[in-house]
C-alpha cells in the first residue's frame, strides 16, 4: 500500500488533508494524481474509494476497491 514515489506520496497526503477539510473535489484530484504517478499505489485507490463512497458514487468506489485488492496480492 506504500510507494517509493515521493510525488505520489505528496499527492496522497494532499488528498487526505483535502478530504479531512471536506474538499472532496480536491481530494479526488490529488488521489488521481497519485495513481497517475504510481499506478500500483493501492493506498491511493483505497483513499479515493472512501471519498467516492461518501459522495454516493458506489460504482466508482467498488472499482477502486477492486483495483486496490488486486494490487495487494
Amino acid at each position: 500500500m506504500t510507494t517509493t514515489n515521493k510525488e505520489a506520496e505528496a499527492a496522497l497526503t494532499k488528498g487526505i488533508n483535502a478530504g479531512k477539510n471536506k474538499d472532496f473535489d480536491s481530494a479526488i484530484i490529488n488521489f488521481t494524481k497519485a495513481i497517475e504517478l504510481d499506478p500500483k499505489y493501492a493506498g491511493a485507490y483505497l483513499n479515493r474509494r472512501i471519498v467516492y463512497e461518501s459522495l454516493g458514487k458506489t460504482k466508482k468506489s467498488e472499482t477502486d476497491f477492486a483495483k486496490a485488492k488486486s494490487l495487494e496480492k
